[in-house]
């Protein structure tokens, strides 16, 4: 073994980082004189030997004889190997610097198996292009037959000599092998063949199809009704009797009325082991569908040519492979290599930048600066770039020198712009479709309007991220804010809060239930200066006269509205009227729930619910009969009865005091509960009888009289089932005294 090395050995390394492994191995071998060198890497089966220079004595005495061995690690720093070298006989002759040799050629190894790794990456990526060529051509192919049958209807050609051409554009982009022409009609089926395949089997079956042109129709014009038709096995041996048991058809209907229909029949002679039908697939349908639209509507030019025209451009659809972009720099920024078709898209050509500082051609991306000073540091990392409109995902790894300093990076950058601009997209309606859901749930049936409002817009305010929103509501002869959510600018916050007036054109507009979407262009220029860029009213409640809302949304950057905005005001202000709806209606249970139909006043649910609000506080509970009401039901009828029910009911209104609460229990009874009264007094409960009384005498009701008793709380009882007892015990000792 040699004390030294030639320096160059180290140094041509780096050089052979195109090498394959055993040729790395062997100069490995030569560099520290060893008589073998083999490449052990993980596998999940176990390890495997996937290279190796010369032969040890045999391969389980690689440890034994005197070797020495160097992991091999893959770009992240994980080891996926190791690299061994040795002699054959004798001991170990290893120097100190001969580790660090073994260590710089592991790192080559890592690097060649890494660049190995790429490759079959990017070889992937080519053949995913093929397919994605290959479809792009096909779609082309699609496209310019569509194209050229759109050409063929515009010109004066006869349905039959239109038919002809276009099964002869499209039999073949369909793999088929024989195409005619089918009429059906009440008297049967006429069959054309018009193209078939050059196979032998293709022109032996064009050339008997004489036998069935005038076959009996096995359709009917019910069955034709479809754009695109396959058939039953029945129903093929009908129509095609000399069609091979494993061929397969379809039609596409050109023109169909009660009396005739005229279809293009492809047919495929041999379907393979299953037959049967020739179903269209994600290919076939949008072809076929296009095509039967195009022919269908080729009577009538006008709207033939819009169609088509819509049918193709949704046809030419071309596919783009991902580009990429390969480059290096030192560890002062400067390029030393720069290529990828992607460069394109950055108005860049392949090694245009080499030899040019990073800053000097991108020092206007404000990230470059902070990239540098990570490359400066040998960090391995990965990063979305955004430069010149585009966004890379860029993958940077550290170069070395043989000695193992820091030499500058390599990078690794996909165009993935489109993907992030969907994945924009898609968050975006995420977000929308969130916030709706979160302000269907938020929207408190219990909560009034200003909860309700604040609580949505502070929802939609989320979404949106800059400017403010508004919910108005018609007052007078203004609009008038409800809520106000966001950033107002300073010079339109004292507008706002003033309203405006429903003269204004758009007021005008929203009242009468239009939607007003404003973008930058639309408002005027001191409007802009204030701070207000785009604005959005939609009307959310529409009411006959005052009480109607408003809900607005506006924008102090100058950025339009989207379709995706529009669509969300517009189901955000639909959440809103419903939720208000959903409002008014709950509230209007709740009443119904709690009061009595006949009077008005509380029912038995209501005053046993606020008699327990009262608990802890002085109340009076005084307890009420109308005597009487029995004699008028009998005597005058129930009309007259519900007439009393409700005279007495307006008398102890008129009686009581504005915070007393009345309720009626049932029949003839009711109560009066009196907040604040820790003492009522018989003299006061006689004096309130005695109005009650003459307001019912004065109504017509002359034979009516009141019976009633009281109890306080605390004074008589605390429990209110205590207190109404008591109510009822003194009001039943009164009647007592009056027989």
């Amino acid at each position: 073994m040699l004390q030294q090395r030639p320096h160059s050995a180290a140094d041509d390394l780096i050089a052979q980082t195109e090498a394959p492994l055993s040729r790395l191995l062997r100069l490995a071998c030569r560099a520290l004189q060893a008589d073998w060198a083999v490449l052990t890497l993980d596998a999940p089966d176990g390890p495997w030997r996937a290279a190796a220079s010369g032969e040890p004595a045999a391969d389980d005495d690689t440890r034994a004889v005197p070797s020495l061995a160097c992991p091999v690690t893959d770009p992240s720093g994980r080891v996926i190997g190791e690299v061994r070298v040795g002699l054959t006989y004798g001991d170990s002759p290893w120097q100190p610097d001969d580790r660090d040799t073994l260590h710089s050629f592991a790192q080559v190894i890592g690097t060649e198996l890494d660049r190995q790794a790429t490759h079959r990456a990017l070889q992937r990526e080519r053949l995913d292009l093929q397919v994605l060529t290959a479809r792009a051509i096909d779609a082309a192919a699609i496209a310019r037959a569509l194209g050229e049958v759109t050409d063929l209807a515009s010109l004066d050609l006869t349905l039959t000599e239109l038919l002809t051409q276009t099964c002869h554009r499209f039999a073949p982009l369909l793999l088929c092998d024989w195409a005619a022409i089918l009429h059906v009609d009440a008297d049967g089926s006429r069959i054309t063949g018009c193209w078939h395949a050059d196979t032998l089997q293709a022109r032996a079956f064009a050339q008997d199809d004489t036998t069935f042109k005038d076959a009996a129709a096995p359709l009917r014009q019910d069955d034709l009704h479809l754009p695109v038709m396959t058939f039953t096995r029945g129903q093929l041996r009908r129509l095609l009797p000399t069609l091979p048991e494993q061929g397969c058809a379809l039609a596409v209907r050109v023109s169909s009325d009660a009396r005739h229909s005229v279809l293009i029949l492809f047919a495929r002679l041999d379907a393979g082991p299953d037959g049967g039908t020739l179903p269209p697939g994600s290919r076939e349908l949008p072809v076929l569908t296009a095509l039967q639209r195009t022919l269908q509507l080729a009577t009538d030019r006008a709207r033939e040519r819009a169609d088509l025209v819509e049918t193709r451009d949704r046809l030419r659809l071309a596919l783009e492979a991902a580009p990429l972009v390969l480059w290096a720099t030192d560890l002062d920024g400067t390029f030393t290599l720069s290529e990828g078709s992607a460069l394109q898209g950055l108005n860049a050509r392949p090694g245009e930048a080499a030899g040019h500082h990073v800053t000097e051609r991108y020092g206007d991306t404000p990230e470059i600066q902070s990239l540098l000073g990570r490359i400066r540091q040998g960090e391995r990392f990965t990063h979305h770039i955004h430069i010149r409109g585009r966004t890379i995902e860029a993958r940077f790894s550290p170069l070395t020198h043989p000695d193992g300093t820091l030499s500058g990076s390599l990078g690794v950058g996909y165009d993935v712009t489109d993907l992030v601009q969907s994945q924009e997209a898609a968050r975006q309606e995420r977000d929308r479709a969130e916030a709706l859901l979160e302000l269907f749930r938020s929207l408190d049936l219990d909560a009034d309007l200003l909860v309700v409002a604040g609580v949505a817009l502070k929802v939609l305010r989320r979404v949106f991220g800059d400017g403010w929103l508004a919910l108005w509501q018609h007052r007078g002869e203004r609009l008038m804010p409800v809520a106000l959510h966001g950033d107002i600018p300073e010079p339109l916050r004292e507008y706002q809060q003033r309203g405006f007036s429903t003269t204004d054109g758009y007021a005008a507009r929203i009242l009468t239930g239009q939607s007003v979407f404003l973008d930058p262009d639309d408002l005027p220029p001191d409007v802009r200066e204030a701070g207000m860029h785009a604005a959005a009213l939609l009307p959310v409640i529409l009411e006959a006269g005052e009480g109607s809302l408003v809900l607005s949304a506006y924008r102090n950057q100058p950025s339009p509205w989207s379709d995706g905005d529009r669509q969300l005001l517009t189901t955000a202000a639909r959440t809103l009227q419903i939720s208000m709806q959903r409002h008014q209606d709950f509230h209007a249970l709740q009443v119904a729930a709690s009061s009595d139909a006949l009077t008005g006043l509380g029912n038995r649910r209501a005053y046993q619910h606020a008699v327990r609000q009262m608990r802890g506080t002085p109340f009076t509970v005084v307890l009420l009969d109308l005597d009487g009401l029995k004699r008028v039901n009998d005597q005058e009828g129930h009309h007259r009865g519900d007439a009393l029910l409700i005279a007495f009911a307006a008398a102890l209104r008129a009686t009581f005091r504005p915070q007393d609460e009345l309720f009626r229990l049932g029949g003839d009874e009711f109560v009066v509960l009196m907040p604040g009264t820790a003492h009522y007094t018989p003299d006061t409960l006689q004096s309130h009888l005695l109005c009650v009384t003459g307001a019912l005498h004065a109504t017509g009701f002359v034979t009516a009289g009141v019976s009633a008793g009281a109890a306080s709380s605390p004074r008589d009882a605390q429990h209110p089932e205590d207190l109404l007892r008591l109510s009822d015990e003194r009001m039943y000792a009164m009647k007592q005294t009056r027989r």
